[in-house]
């Protein structure tokens, strides 16, 4: 399991050092002609509804946000934030009917990973740090 995390970790990282500073927006797009379009800023409500998180907004606290949509069916959302902001995700998710299904705590060398159900739908919300965030959301 710790190869896991490890691994996982490591591709984060490379997610987060990929990604802009930008600021809470409906994404305008960086698009490249190989693999999957990111767009800078929060997603808007329209992808928002075909990922089951409808109506969750933009952390007021958080910076440098980036989501793509990397294959059919996902949702990656990227940025940077507090630990305000670690709490407020996680309240979210668990008024809204999603149930925590695994939690494992981070270290300094490891992040901390949640994994959400609710329906078809499975979120993994990953935190470095308290301040680097990644949330993956998929639909079956």
């Amino acid at each position: 399991m710790s190869n896991l995390i490890k691994m996982f970790k490591i591709v984060i990282v490379v997610v987060i050092i990929v990604f802009s500073v930008v600021a809470c927006k409906d994404g305008s797009s960086d698009s490249s002609p190989k693999g999957p379009v990111t767009y800078e800023g929060w997603p808007p409500e329209t992808v928002l509804l075909q990922y089951g998180i409808s109506g969750m907004s933009c952390p007021t606290d958080a910076w440098s946000i980036t989501y793509e949509e990397p294959q059919l069916n996902t949702l990656d959302i990227n940025f940077i934030g507090t630990i305000t902001t670690k709490t407020n995700i996680k309240a979210y998710f668990v008024s809204n009917g999603w149930t925590d299904v695994m939690s494992i705590p981070g270290d300094a060398e490891t992040p901390e990973i949640t994994m959400y159900v609710k329906g078809l739908y499975s979120m993994t919300f990953a935190v470095f740090n308290n301040t680097i965030f990644y949330m993956s959301i998929s639909k079956s």
